[in-house]
């Protein structure tokens, strides 16, 4: 034992330099991050809502985390019927987490001013931080903070990180 503790010692101690810190990631702090949202809960009847149909096909994809698909066939469901908000609020989820920022930003902007408007704000704040709009998404978030915690939390994070 007492011949290998030099020889530990001098393997283990011999680094030319050191290794690179880096920081642990921390994804509450980190406001680009988008959690999935659990998928919505369906009526057990058969439909003949076309819009409805192709929506509970895209939660195929969804549950599968397959974003792109899922994106790409929620808005097909949206084509179907203009005025399904939920629809929306999913593609935009989709969106985000298939990383097409820009239509995702479109989509959330789309949900201002509908019931889906306060839960799609912290999403439109990351989608336009994302896109290097920072003031802007500062201003997406603020008006939901009061009434929505992901948008208050979101929005603290934000104040704190940019001190």
């Amino acid at each position: 034992m007492r011949r290998l503790l030099p020889v530990l010692l001098l393997l283990t101690g011999c680094a030319v330099e050191r290794p690179g810190f880096r920081p642990r990631y921390d994804r509450f702090a980190d406001l680009k991050h988008v959690e999935p949202l659990p998928r919505p809960a369906f009526s057990s009847g058969e439909t003949e809502d076309e819009a409805e149909i192709q929506f509970r096909a895209a939660f195929v994809f969804y549950d599968k985390q397959r974003w792109p698909y899922a994106a790409t066939a929620l808005a097909e469901a949206l084509d179907y019927d203009e005025d399904r908000h939920d629809i929306r609020y999913y593609l935009v989820v989709a969106l985000l987490l298939a990383n097409r920022d820009e239509e995702a930003a479109h989509h959330a902007e789309e949900l201002m001013e509908t019931p889906f408007e306060m839960r799609a704000r912290p999403l439109l704040a990351r989608a336009l931080l994302r896109l290097g709009r920072n003031a802007e998404a500062r201003q997406a978030a603020a008006p939901a903070a009061p009434e929505n915690y992901d948008a208050a939390g979101w929005l603290a994070r934000y104040e704190a990180l940019t001190l």
